[in-house]
């Protein structure tokens, strides 16, 4: 396929000499028309991972904003802010070597090309870590190509050349020189000779993990010093190795899918296990709840049952007093009825032996008749009144007309 293409610089708020600084990356980063002119027909980046340059920016300008320091002066404190020449941003890019018109439709190509960026993806989260921001792609040039950003939120004073593994190899070597004695121009020297093994073991490490598996070779021929016959031969080698990883990848992938749809359908047998249980629990309690409602209304019914059992007990033993007592009125009214026949005889007796008075004595006696029967008639009543039902031979033995003869 080709040698790998990986390149990492950091860049501050100031321009360099090449006129490069914090807003015209990420100005061209977003194809912002000032910072665009090297493209025909500009289009928005595609962003892969993490934020878009929108927030990058605010990010990036809070960060600034949160490290300013106050210190403490002679004419009191002032606040110190970040120097606009410290390297605060922290840029990669890498590019493939197959132009976007070679790759076409070609389903396998497509595949190696999207498994060149996942490996991108892959090797910058584990060199920044947390300070990748952002991973994006520009589609609008003739090859592949994806730009990353990082920002230094973890070094002492935003300093984003903590990040960079050549610009770190080589402090640390002119530091130790200039500590042991060396002159000025040994100590750069040993820091340059220093920066170049630590990017080349930086470009071994990053064709380990992206560029052999995507088939590219380490370098060109020419850097390579092979002949046109090995150079092909090298890269059909690496195009057979990245057709083998891109392989075994996609075997990788389908076997976690499969274990992934496995995990989901156990996941999902288990869930469904638990609401099932969760609805026989319910189910149960609404039972259990039922089955008390129902032993309370039988108690209830049972108790009303038994109630209603001692009413009628009630009402039958008050039934057979009433019989009972409507029987003795009976024998009563019957008793007073001969009494009531006794007491007309007498008053017709009483009537006849008055008349017979009265003719022969020859005295109007109509009306002391009718008085007289009257007052006779209320007293009987009084006399009535005070018999007493119990005893009825006391009404035999008062009755008038027993005792009354002419």
């Amino acid at each position: 396929m080709g040698p790998q293409f990986a390149h990492i610089q950091t860049f501050s708020r100031k321009e360099n000499p090449a006129g490069q600084c914090v807003d015209q990356v990420l100005g061209e980063a977003g194809r912002e028309p000032e910072y665009s002119s090297h493209v025909d027909t500009p289009e928005p980046p595609v962003v892969h991972y993490g934020v878009d340059l929108e927030e990058l920016r605010h990010r990036h300008d809070q960060m600034i904003e949160e490290a300013a320091t106050v210190v403490k002066t002679k004419k009191g404190t002032r606040r110190r802010a970040i120097r606009v020449d410290r390297h605060t941003l922290m840029t990669a890019v890498a590019s493939y070597p197959l132009t976007y018109e070679q790759i076409g439709d070609d389903p396998d190509e497509l595949a190696r090309l999207e498994a060149w960026k996942a490996a991108n993806i892959a090797y910058l989260k584990k060199l920044f870590g947390a300070q990748l921001q952002t991973v994006l792609e520009h589609t609008d040039e003739a090859h592949p190509h994806i730009h990353a950003y990082a920002l230094p939120l973890d070094q002492k004073g935003v300093d984003a050349k903590q990040l960079h593994p050549g610009l770190v190899a080589k402090a640390e070597a002119d530091a130790d020189a200039r500590s042991n004695g060396a002159e000025p121009k040994e100590a750069v020297r040993a820091g340059n000779k220093a920066y170049v093994a630590a990017m080349r073991l930086w470009q071994d490490e990053y064709h380990k993990m992206v560029g052999a598996p995507s088939g590219l070779t380490r370098d060109g021929p020419r850097r390579a010093r092979k002949s046109r016959k090995q150079w092909q031969e090298a890269k059909a080698a690496a195009r057979h190795q990245a057709d083998l990883e891109v392989a075994q990848v996609a075997e990788r992938a389908r076997m976690e899918a499969q274990r992934r749809e496995l995990i989901q359908a156990r996941w999902g047998a288990r869930c469904e296990a638990r609401a099932r249980a969760a609805r026989l629990d319910v189910r149960e309690a609404h039972v259990d709840q039922f089955r008390r409602k129902a032993s309370s209304f039988t108690k209830k019914v049972n108790a009303d049952r038994a109630e209603v059992d001692q009413d009628r007990a009630a009402i039958e033993s008050e039934r057979e007093t009433l019989a009972k007592e409507r029987r003795e009125v009976e024998k009563l009214r019957a008793r007073l009825e001969v009494q009531q026949a006794g007491v007309d005889r007498m008053v017709k007796s009483i009537s006849a032996v008055v008349r017979r008075f009265a003719e022969y004595l020859g005295l109007p006696l109509p009306k002391m008749l009718g008085a007289a029967i009257t007052a006779l008639e209320h007293e009987i009543e009084i006399r009535i009144q005070e018999l007493e039902p119990e005893d009825p031979n006391r009404l035999a033995a008062d009755d008038p007309a027993s005792s009354f003869s002419m």
